[in-house]
């Protein structure tokens, strides 16, 4: 299995937060993410990442494109991608 980076991993999450639909559930999920960032030392922004980070992040970013080529991933519209940026 293959390790990955905090940017993967949060895209997993966040993932599997938009297709949650129960509101109950959600704001349950909301409060304890509150509480847990409340007592988590957020990470500054002024980190830089380090090479071998950014060849892994490209590679894991290549493996979705690839997997979602093949059809064994549901790929996101570019619209819904550049709205949230």
């Amino acid at each position: 299995m293959q390790t990955l980076t905090v940017e993967s991993r949060q895209t997993e999450i966040i993932r599997g937060i938009l297709s949650i639909r129960d509101t109950k559930y959600l704001k349950r999920l909301q409060n304890s993410v509150n509480k847990k960032l409340q007592s988590c030392s957020a990470v500054t922004e002024d980190e830089e990442p380090t090479k071998d980070e950014l060849m892994q992040g490209i590679k894991e970013a290549l493996e979705v494109a690839k997997l979602a080529k093949q059809g064994k991933i549901k790929g996101r519209p570019l619209d819904e991608l550049l709205n949230e940026i």
